[in-house]
């Protein structure tokens, strides 16, 4: 492989990875203020449904207290949105921690 050859492909490539950052740094942002926003319509009484339409699938749900029937977990950048149901999928707590 010549000189010319190797300086192309090691460009594309770079190029490529580039591209694959700097998307990925726009996907964390974009999530971080889709979230933010979301979670600003968020109210006690609203529906699974209606999380799930503000904010799309959890990235993680899990049972939390005897109060508290199930969670829904987002996570963006260095934060997290935790939004809590009752038995009848209702909300009945939210909020936001920034891990740092």
């Amino acid at each position: 492989m010549n000189f010319s050859k190797k300086k192309l492909i090691i460009t594309f490539v770079s190029l490529i990875f580039l591209v694959a950052v700097t998307y990925r740094i726009h996907q964390v942002f974009f999530n971080y203020e889709y979230y933010d926003n979301a979670y600003s319509q968020i109210n006690t009484g609203d529906s699974k449904e209606k999380v799930i339409t503000l904010f799309g699938s959890p990235r993680k749900v899990r049972e939390c207290s005897k109060y508290c029937k199930e969670e829904y977990i987002y996570t963006a950048l260095l934060q997290e949105w935790k939004i809590g149901f009752d038995e009848n999928g209702k909300v009945i707590h939210k909020f936001s921690i920034v891990s740092g």
